[in-house]
């Protein structure tokens, strides 16, 4: 079932929204393990966004038909990377912005979801001549006891 988990479509359909916007480089999978890494990236992936999609966690269990379902919170990491040295707070509001609207313009992704909320890291950071923050997504979903 994993490829086709309502856990693994929602976070396509955020990595769609997040692809969708014209500034973005690239989208992976992976968030890179250190600063260090970044220059692995090519120029023209930047700005680059890491969608990293954690386990569910279950809030509620209440009985459907035969079996149980489950109402459960599913936080999806959005780390963004860009190249800027002049000005990286204007560049953070800008994108952090046009994240946070394509995020929350489909809170129910589609009808996989019950709810998506944005749970603003507070802190950026600044790696010379790259900039870093991250958003959180929390999406609450519904699922049965055969999948996430």
């Amino acid at each position: 079932m994993g490829a086709d988990s309502i856990r693994e479509r929602i976070l396509q359909d955020v990595i769609s929204a997040v692809g969708a916007l014209a500034w973005v480089g690239a989208v992976v999978r992976e968030q890179p393990a250190d600063p260090g890494d970044l220059a692995d990236y090519a120029q023209s992936q930047f700005p680059l966004v890491a969608v990293v999609g954690q386990l569910p966690k279950p809030k509620q269990t209440r009985r459907a038909g035969k079996g149980r379902e489950f109402v459960s919170e599913l936080e999806i990491g959005l780390f963004v990377y860009a190249m800027e040295a002049q000005t990286p707070d204007e560049l953070v509001s800008s994108l952090a912005d046009d994240l946070w609207a394509a995020c929350l313009a489909d809170p129910g992704r589609g009808g996989l979801a019950l709810d998506t909320e944005v749970l603003p890291e507070t802190e950026k950071a600044t790696y010379t001549p790259y900039v870093a923050f991250s958003l959180v997504l929390n999406t609450t979903y519904v699922h049965d006891a055969s999948g996430i």
